[in-house]
């Protein structure tokens, strides 16, 4: 959010050419942070059908438990929720004794790739009701 607001008030803005750029940049930025709270974006997913689960799964490749899943991810947003996932747990680490504390913020596309007819608003609740924690690859990277 700091990042945020002091990109609004100086007319601010950086394209950066690789993921090493776009790293430093985010460093610099959370070590001139004001505040002792941390909050990290990262991990986005979407919501896939999986038919025989008769549900919507989070659109994670690394916890699909079928080709047919890790396929159906993989051609639509292949390793980007676990990877950003991972670099973001990389940048809380980093930070750790900088900040009192330090939060994920969890961006869930749960529109893009649900059924339109009939069912969307069932087919999401139900996901919803029975979302109790994160995908296991996410835990697995917070931890290590």
């Amino acid at each position: 959010m700091a990042m945020v607001e002091k990109a609004r008030k100086k007319g601010y803005h950086q394209l950066v050419g690789s993921e090493e750029e776009l790293m430093s940049l985010l460093r610099k930025e959370v070590a001139e942070a004001e505040g002792q709270e941390l909050v990290i974006m990262a991990g986005h997913f979407m919501l896939f059908l999986d038919e025989s689960q008769e549900g919507l799964v989070p659109g994670v490749m690394e916890v699909q438990p079928t080709d047919l899943m890790k396929q159906r991810i993989a051609n639509r947003v292949g390793i980007f929720p676990a990877y950003t996932w991972g670099k973001g747990a990389q940048l809380a680490k980093e930070f750790r004794d900088r900040f009192s504390d330090i939060k994920f913020l969890l961006l869930i596309n749960d529109w893009q790739y649900v059924p339109e007819k009939g069912t969307a608003s069932d087919l999401r609740a139900q996901f919803y009701e029975n979302f109790s924690e994160l995908p296991s690859i996410y835990i697995d990277l917070l931890q290590a």
